[in-house]
């Protein structure tokens, strides 16, 4: 059997990703049979996440993934993609809501707003409904941050 190991150390951004797909891409065309992902990561973009979830579940080979320290955020998502997961004892799995960051002096409209908190309340939707569909838990819910 054809096996590769690949690391991912990196917060989950446009180059991170980058790399890790044409990583991924290369074995294709060296007969991978398995591979085995190890990861460590502080989380980042969530758009970026779900594309690496996406293109991992849709690889034509089975893929491991391993926690070995620390998975955080949308990293947990990645981590899911495996049709085999594993950590080591002391492993740490961070899961939050989801943010928008707002950069600089942006002013946003009611409209642009609400589009704004639609599409967080989608991405919080989908990685829920990963996280849920890998544990078999049937729902996750990510409780928000309110005054009372």
């Amino acid at each position: 059997m054809v096996e590769f190991y690949l690391r991912f150390l990196a917060p989950v951004n446009p180059q991170s990703t980058d790399a890790l797909f044409k990583a991924i891409d290369s074995f294709y065309s060296k007969n991978c049979e398995r591979l085995h992902l190890l990861i460590s990561s502080p989380g980042g973009s969530v758009f970026h996440g779900l594309s690496v979830y996406n293109f991992i579940k849709g690889a034509p080979y089975e893929v491991c993934t391993y926690n070995f320290g620390s998975v955080d955020s949308i990293g947990v998502v990645i981590f899911c993609a495996g049709s085999k997961r594993y950590c080591v004892p002391h492993a740490r799995f961070l899961i939050h809501g989801v943010r928008l960051n707002i950069n600089g002096n942006s002013s946003f409209d009611e409209k642009q707003l609400e589009e704004q908190l639609k599409g967080l309340r989608i991405d919080q939707q989908n990685i829920a409904r990963v996280i849920a569909d890998t544990t078999q838990k049937g729902q996750i819910c990510f409780m928000t941050n309110s005054s009372i």
